[in-house]
């Protein structure tokens, strides 16, 4: 049997964070909701792949029509099957929801994509890379994009947080991107654990999954100001 991609697409914002009454990724980024860019890229990558699956769209419940709305234009030309279903509290029970979804749709061998609404300027040729290495990794169950750490870091006090503890070296840290990938067949290991888990890789430790790093392009940016709209338009106008 042919394995095939399927999609989780996380989209819990509801604005707070950002300070506006619009969640973030509502907002019009180059002419279209934020949501839509990356939303585009995971459609074309699927149905380029031809192992078209599952296209999840988790969101608020006071937002499901917002929601439709702003991802119409893929909904209504969308060789797969694409939903729509609300969120939970937490990123981990959204996430979970998501997983849900594929319940009986989805076979060992199938890859799941995970990604964060909030990551707009996804290339194809990055999550193409991701999937391809997830695949002739056999002793990987999970993978996720990274980058790499260009500040110096350091660690503080835990008794006071503005005396230094030590530096930390940055050659031996990675920023967590997304996509994440996963195969079906980790997914009830992954159950088997009980969480708040911010991603998939932290995840995936506690189940005693090892995850597989694979550097992303350097537009993978997160929205969480809006400062970073600012930056996301101006990569986009210079053809990032």
């Amino acid at each position: 049997m042919e394995r095939k991609i399927h999609t989780i697409l996380l989209s819990g914002g509801t604005g707070k964070r950002m300070g506006l009454e619009t969640p973030k990724q509502f907002l019009q980024l180059a002419g279209k909701p934020v949501i839509l860019h990356s939303a585009e890229t995971l459609k074309q990558l699927a149905e380029t792949q031809g192992n078209l699956g599952q296209f999840v769209v988790i969101a608020p419940t006071e937002f499901i029509t917002d929601t439709e709305r702003a991802l119409s234009s893929i909904k209504d030309n969308f060789r797969g099957e694409l939903r729509i279903t609300s969120g939970g509290e937490t990123r981990q029970e959204s996430t979970l929801k998501g997983l849900r979804a594929l319940d009986g749709v989805a076979v060992d061998n199938d890859l799941v994509l995970i990604h964060d609404a909030a990551r707009p300027l996804i290339s194809k040729s990055e999550v193409t890379r991701l999937c391809e290495e997830l695949e002739s990794n056999s002793d990987f169950e999970i993978a996720s994009l990274v980058g790499p750490v260009a500040e110096t870091i350091v660690s503080v006090n835990s008794n006071n947080q503005k005396a230094l503890n030590q530096p930390v070296p940055r050659d031996a840290l990675r920023a967590v991107k997304t996509p994440q990938a996963l195969r079906w067949a980790a997914v009830k290991r992954l159950r088997s654990v009980h969480g708040e888990f911010t991603d998939l890789l932290s995840w995936a430790h506690a189940a005693g999954l090892a995850g597989l790093l694979v550097t992303c392009d350097p537009g993978n940016i997160k929205l969480t100001s809006p400062a970073d709209l600012v930056l996301l338009e101006s990569l986009i106008a210079a053809g990032k």
